[in-house]
């Protein structure tokens, strides 16, 4: 299972993937199409111009359409007023010529009215016409209208590009901020480290380390300095269990401690105390404590009751599990 850096380093690789991915859609030219998981994807230049180049032929069409259709209109016009004409001219002859044959004046009659029927076709030739070119406008329109639509979902692309480009942005800023909590986590680790080491140190460190800390010997040192200078007996243990504020620490000995430098170690929950922190009542049966310990916590004392030379020891801390 990968680790928090490998997933950080994939994230952000993916997020440099997709940015450019976007921006290849988004700034490419018209004839280009991007290289996606999901197939090609045409720029949003190509698609506005193929898009374009569609509404416009359909729309040519429609406007050649119209004009074919108003032209047919204007030739059956011209052709009806002609026939108009002959009529006129075949009435103005028949007129002339009824003197001569009643016959052919009905025959005259017949053509005018025929002249008339056609000139109501002819009409209504033109009102047909009329109708078309309604129709024609209407589509134009139409096709406007489906442009203004392609215009305004270009827009919200264009708005959807904005955004998932504001996603891309907040997802690389969460990436940083992620990578600096992993820098500061990765300090306390090493922090951490540093402080083991250092009790490490003081607890069973070389002399050469606990001097390099500060110190002289290390607790381990100390204890073993100690068992050395003892006669008899190993060192005195003294433990209890605090009450409240408890700064007083009795030891109960048979005889009386000489001085504080007969103390090995104070311990407060697993934890031991740097000499500062306490020292030996005046009747040398107590060990007074700086600050006050709360109920329930444990504590334990250990200190040389015989010696044989402490004269060359001086105060030590010594750390041991209760």
């Amino acid at each position: 299972m990968p680790n928090m850096q490998e997933r950080l380093e994939t994230a952000i690789e993916r997020t440099e993937t997709d940015s450019s991915l976007f921006h290849n859609m988004v700034h490419g030219t018209d004839t280009q199409t991007v290289p996606t998981e999901g197939g090609d994807v045409p720029t949003m230049a190509k698609a506005l111009k193929d898009v374009r180049n569609e509404l416009y032929g359909q729309a040519s069409s429609l406007v050649n359409l119209a004009q074919a259709a108003a032209d047919d209109a204007a030739n059956s016009v011209l052709l009806a007023q002609a026939e108009v004409q002959n009529a006129k001219a075949e009435v103005q002859n028949a007129k002339t010529e009824v003197q001569n044959a009643k016959q052919e004046v009905r025959n005259a009659q017949a053509e005018v009215v025929n002249a008339q029927t056609e000139v109501q076709n002819a009409a209504a030739e033109v009102v047909k016409a009329k109708a078309e070119v309604t129709k024609a406008e209407q589509e134009v329109q139409k096709a406007k209208d489906e442009v203004e639509n392609a215009k305004a979902e270009v827009r919200n692309a264009q708005a959807e590009v904005v955004n998932a480009q504001t996603e891309v942005q907040n997802a690389a800023a969460e990436v940083v901020k992620a990578k600096a909590e992993v820098t500061n986590a990765k300090a306390e680790v090493q922090n951490a480290k540093a402080e083991v080491t250092k009790a490490q140190i003081w607890a069973e460190g070389t002399d050469a380390q606990v001097e390099a800390q500060g110190g002289i010997h290390s607790c381990q040192k100390w204890v073993e300095l100690a068992q050395q200078a003892t006669i008899g007996n190993f060192p005195v243990t003294v433990t209890g269990i605090a009450t409240a504020n408890q700064t007083v620490l009795p030891l109960n000995l048979d005889e009386p401690l000489g001085g504080v430098d007969q103390i090995l170690t104070v311990i407060i929950e697993n934890t031991a105390l740097l000499p500062e922190n306490y020292t030996i009542s005046n009747n040398g049966q107590s060990v007074i404590l700086l600050n006050p310990l709360a109920a329930g916590e444990r504590w334990c004392v250990k200190c040389l009751y015989e010696l044989q030379s402490m004269a060359g020891m001086i105060d030590c801390v010594i750390y041991e599990e209760m």
